[in-house]
């Protein structure tokens, strides 16, 4: 997983976005992408995205799967 141009502040680290607990988090001041590379074609059946509650502008509003 990456963030490229990422301003990523203290504790709302970009491994945090990945990790499956609700109490950590992940933010990016620059707004850029966080990309996954799994290194093959692999297949998804599922996924969950869980948003905080304090500020809901910097909920996601896109994402892309290729």
């Amino acid at each position: 997983m990456t963030n490229p141009g990422g301003n990523n502040p203290g504790r709302a680290r970009r491994a945090d976005a990945d990790d499956a607990d609700a109490g950590t988090q992940w933010r990016d001041f620059n707004r850029g992408d966080l990309a996954y590379d799994m290194g093959a074609c692999v297949e998804i059946d599922a996924y969950v995205l869980t948003t905080a509650s304090d500020a809901p502008e910097r909920d996601p509003v896109r994402w892309l799967l290729r």
